[in-house]
């Protein structure tokens, strides 16, 4: 779905060009540099009652950040992302890495089943196959004890989808919102087409949530470590299991995943639906005792805003001292973004990306690839995945933070889509990052430069093409 909303946009350059020309005049973040702490504010914490007193707050970050790693060199990032985001950092929460679908889909699937209030459900695909009809039955046989569900899919995501999938959910008493139609003739507006919502959120009674970068899909139907073929007739017919991160949270920041998906709805009810009430879905009893920090990171397309999540990638680079470890299957950065990445490593840190060496979007590929001889001259070490579809988003940075979300580091995610991404504080999460990072590159293929400039030249062409198309990737 990705290959095919790009060649969307390359078949509608003149409005696309349009939208360009205003979203690179759009109003950034405020960047206050870290080099100057003056201007940071003290961090504040949050529990799911309200802000935490400043003594206890303090302690805990000395707790978070000084052990068994000093990682107090962090602190002004914590403190800059305060500024850029109306999300709160918030405490006592317990998480869970899950990788692959398979996985994914149980965990996802049990919590559904458990649902005593109310299910919120927010998907880029949803996909009418036999995943998507397993998560369909799960949502209506809740209905049917009388469980609140509310779906966002996205049109263009789920284009594919069978209408009568979503009718049969309507039917029983699910309210559904699609995001921006894309049939013009059911109300879709031309205009909004490259602003679609790619997030992934699931929200179970106000107390656990899911998000990372899991669509709802036959392509994730077998694991990375355990490729099956899919049968003909399947959307992805391919040999390859598809590698992807999502995470569980059950704490106090379910209350900020919470808040992200009432906004989102509430932005595009019609007049004759209604307009959710925050206080209803707000579990003032939870009083979970985890212990890492988690804040929410959000942008929405077309807002005329730069991503918060990609001011919270360049902080923590820019910040880093002794490892930047990314995961991501779309790795197609601006120029300050590659600097950053190279200025880290004539620090001494530890730069390793994890990219796809097969995905679903060759052109994303040959994008990438486009840079590889910078970074790998200027010491970025780079491995690409083998016989595995890379579809994860993630980092960590120094083992103490840590990212999962939707977001690609692409103008597709930074401009023009919804994405959502939680970023953890803590180094017992962190080193279980670094842990599965160190797991995916053993069985992946290190990309060395001697061998990589040696490349077919139809190969370099072809990155070169792609990498003049990046400004609509």
């Amino acid at each position: 779905m990705r290959l095919a909303q790009r060649n969307l946009k390359l078949c509608s350059i003149v409005w696309l060009i349009i939208c360009l020309t205003t979203l690179v005049r759009c109003r950034s973040p405020a960047q206050i540099p870290l080099s100057e702490p003056q201007y940071l504010p003290p961090v504040e914490l949050f529990d799911h009652i309200g802000k935490v007193a400043p003594e206890i707050a303090s302690n805990l970050l000395d707790r978070v950040l000084g052990s068994p790693l000093d990682s107090r060199h962090m602190l002004p990032v914590l403190q800059h992302a305060q500024l850029i985001s109306q999300s709160h950092l918030f405490v006592n929460n317990k998480l869970a890495l899950l990788v692959d679908g398979p996985e994914t889909y149980d965990a996802m699937l049990e919590t559904i089943g458990k649902a005593e209030s109310h299910i919120h459900l927010e998907t880029y695909v949803f996909a009418s196959d036999s995943v998507g009809r397993r998560f369909r039955d799960a949502l209506l046989e809740r209905l049917a004890h009388g469980i609140e569900v509310k779906l966002i899919y996205d049109s263009f995501g789920s284009f594919t989808s069978d209408p009568d999938f979503f009718q049969d959910l309507s039917e029983a008493g699910a309210d559904i919102l699609e995001w921006n139609p894309v049939n013009p003739l059911a109300g879709g507006n031309p205009v909004k087409l490259p602003f679609r919502n790619h997030r992934k959120l699931l929200i179970v009674d106000g107390d656990t949530a899911f998000t990372g970068g899991i669509n709802i899909t036959e392509d994730y139907s077998s694991s990375s470590s355990n490729p099956l073929p899919f049968s003909s007739g399947k959307r992805h017919e391919s040999r390859y299991g598809w590698r992807d991160t999502h995470l569980r949270i059950d704490g106090s920041a379910v209350l900020e995943f919470q808040k992200m998906f009432i906004d989102t709805w509430n932005s595009k009810v019609e007049k004759e639906r209604q307009i959710l009430d925050p206080s209803r879905y707000i579990d003032q009893d939870m009083g979970y005792e985890g212990k890492q920090l988690v804040r929410v990171m959000a942008s929405e397309g077309g807002d005329l805003e730069l991503s918060e999540v990609r001011a919270s990638y360049l902080d923590a680079i820019t910040a880093a001292e002794r490892n930047i470890w990314i995961t991501q299957a779309y790795f197609i950065p601006d120029n300050t973004f590659l600097e950053a990445l190279k200025a880290a490593v004539k620090r001494g840190v530890d730069v390793r990306l994890l990219l796809p060496g097969t995905s679903d979007s060759g052109l994303a590929i040959n994008a990438a690839r486009a840079h590889y001889s910078d970074l790998l001259r200027a010491g970025v070490q780079i491995w690409e995945t083998e016989e595995t579809v890379l579809h994860a988003k993630t980092a960590v940075v120094d083992n103490v933070w840590s990212t999962v979300g939707s977001s690609n580091l692409d103008s597709l995610s930074f401009f023009y889509n919804n994405e959502i991404n939680a970023i953890v504080i803590g180094q017992s999460f962190g080193k279980a990052m670094a842990e599965r990072f160190l797991a995916d590159i053993e069985i992946s293929e290190q990309v060395q430069l001697d061998t990589w400039q040696r490349r077919p030249l139809i190969e370099k062409t072809k990155q070169f093409l792609s990498r003049t198309l990046k400004l609509i990737l």
